[in-house]
C-alpha cells in the first residue's frame, strides 16, 4: 500500500493535471458547432475541473487544514437540506418526464441530468452526514478536553 505521502504527491499533481484537462476540452468545446456536442463536452470540462477542486480538497485535508466551525455546520446543513429537498423534487419530475419523452437526443440529455441529479442527491446526504458526524466528534474532544483540564484544575487546586 501507498504511503500518505506518496497519494499527497500524486494529488497534488492531479490538482494542475485536471485543470490543464478542463481548460483543453473548453477550448475544443468552442470550436464545435453543434450546440449538443459543445454543451457535453463542457460539462466534461467541468468534471474535470471538479475533480481538480475535490484533488485539492484531499491535498488540504492531508495538510491537516481546520474543520467546519459549529456556526459554520449550521449554515451549511440547513442549505444542504434545502438542497436535498429540491435535489429529490428534480428527480421526480425527470423520471416522470423521461419515459414520455420521444425525442431519443432529449431523452438521452435528461437520462444525463438524472443521473447527476441522483449522485448530487447521494452527495448531499453523504456530505451533511460527514458534517454532523465531525461536529460531534469535535464536541466529543471538545467535553473531553475540558472534563481534563477541569480535572488537572482539581488536583492543583
Amino acid at each position: 500500500m501507498a504511503s500518505k505521502t506518496q497519494y499527497y504527491d500524486l494529488f497534488r499533481r492531479l490538482v494542475d493535471t485536471e485543470k490543464e484537462y478542463a481548460d483543453r476540452l473548453k477550448e475544443s468545446a468552442r470550436k464545435a458547432e453543434n450546440l449538443g456536442v459543445r454543451v457535453l463536452i463542457e460539462a466534461v470540462a467541468m468534471d474535470s475541473l471538479k475533480h481538480s477542486m475535490i484533488y485539492k480538497s484531499i491535498v488540504e485535508g492531508l495538510d491537516n487544514v481546520e474543520y467546519l466551525t459549529k456556526p459554520e455546520s449550521a449554515v451549511i446543513t440547513s442549505e444542504i437540506d434545502y438542497h436535498i429537498t429540491t435535489e429529490a423534487d428534480f428527480i421526480r419530475k425527470l423520471q416522470e418526464i423521461i419515459p414520455n419523452c420521444s425525442d431519443e437526443t432529449i431523452k438521452f440529455l435528461l437520462k444525463i441530468i438524472l443521473e447527476d441529479e441522483i449522485r448530487h442527491h447521494a452527495m448531499l446526504r453523504t456530505i451533511k452526514e460527514l458534517i454532523v458526524k465531525k461536529q460531534k466528534q469535535l464536541d466529543e474532544n471538545l467535553w473531553k478536553f475540558l472534563e481534563g483540564e477541569l480535572e488537572r484544575s482539581r488536583i492543583r487546586g
